[in-house]
């Protein structure tokens, strides 16, 4: 219902969007917070209404890479059960040979498979300091870019109110008007998006780390421990696939921030990161980066494209600064 800007006071005519007259209904953060939640359902490809399951999204076929979805179907007794299936199979005919799994079964696989993101405590407190002195290291770099910015932000003001007042005068036509406000609030989005990483404070960024660690010191028991929409939550936090084949999860890709710290070669990857905000690639560090790209990601599963796999985040490189500055509790519903 609240998918449209009119209710935060902004009015969207003939392509462009205007600051309207009339009273905000609802505010900006209520609006996002709206967005987020029908962002989520559409990433799980979920209608609450009709059936989900709170795995519905998370799981893939081991075989051929295509989603699994959820079904609940009533045998020739009367008795109900429910299951997923894959799409390669049921729906695009790709020759898959997975079947169908029933959905308790899909459950606890699933629930052991947290079990492998669980890291001892030595482990995770040394992961914790090379975090904290990288993060610690970057954050003094970001002055500069931050300062960049913050006069972009300000350039796209003054321009915004220059082609308001060449609009009115007659001088550019709705059209034009149209293609450069999206121009502009591309600009000013990615600048606010910027701005907003680079101010991130220190304490800020320590306490989102201290909460994707502690997913990673005890998230099986969180995990266990969780109701349905929770697990939701925790699975759509900690991975972006999660793939079945038969009676097994045969792989499953972390989201960013989770990938990073789980990655074995850590120390490495920082450093390269650490020398490519001062404008220095490390070789090793950027053969990594390229070893992946979003066309290999979308690939049918292959032994290449199954394993550690790079984030990629609209194009550009996810850094774990990034990553950081941007995580959500995960456990804000346990």
């Amino acid at each position: 219902m609240l998918s449209n800007p009119y209710y935060t006071g902004l009015v969207v005519f003939g392509g462009a969007t205007y600051q309207g007259r009339h009273q905000p209904l609802v505010s900006t953060e209520l609006w996002s917070k709206v967005e987020a939640i029908r962002r989520g359902r559409s990433h799980a490809k979920e209608k609450p209404a009709i059936r989900t399951h709170y795995l519905k999204g998370s799981l893939f076929c081991g075989q051929c890479g295509s989603p699994l979805s959820y079904e609940i179907s009533r045998n020739r007794l009367g008795n109900y059960y429910e299951y997923f299936y894959c799409l390669g199979r049921q729906a695009r005919k790709n020759g898959c040979t997975f079947v169908a799994i029933q959905a308790h079964h899909a459950e606890q696989l699933v629930e052991d498979h947290w079990a492998t993101i669980t890291l001892p405590d030595k482990t995770l407190t040394t992961v914790r300091e090379l975090v904290i002195s990288h993060l610690d290291t970057i954050l003094k770099e970001h002055n500069h870019q931050a300062h960049q910015a913050e006069t972009t932000l300000a350039e796209a003001t003054a321009h915004s109110e220059r082609l308001m007042q060449a609009y009115y005068a007659g001088a550019i036509d709705t059209e034009l008007l149209r293609k450069e406000q999206e121009r502009i609030r591309t600009d000013r989005t990615t600048a606010e998006r910027q701005l907003r990483h680079l101010q991130t404070s220190r304490d800020k960024l320590h306490t989102a780390l201290d909460q994707c660690l502690s997913v990673l010191h005890n998230g099986q028991q969180q995990y266990l421990a969780a109701t349905d929409n929770s697990r939701r939550d925790l699975n759509q936090a900690v991975f972006d696939k999660i793939y079945l084949d038969d009676d097994e999860v045969t792989n499953s890709h972390h989201k960013a921030v989770y990938h990073y710290l789980l990655d074995s070669n850590l120390p490495a990857v920082l450093e390269g990161e650490a020398k490519e905000q001062q404008g220095v690639v490390a070789p090793e560090a950027k053969t990594r980066q390229d070893a992946v790209t979003p066309d290999k990601q979308r690939d049918a599963v292959t032994p290449d494209n199954m394993k550690n796999l790079q984030p990629v985040a609209g194009g550009s490189k996810m850094t774990l600064l990034v990553g950081v500055a941007g995580i959500e509790p995960a456990t804000n519903r346990l």
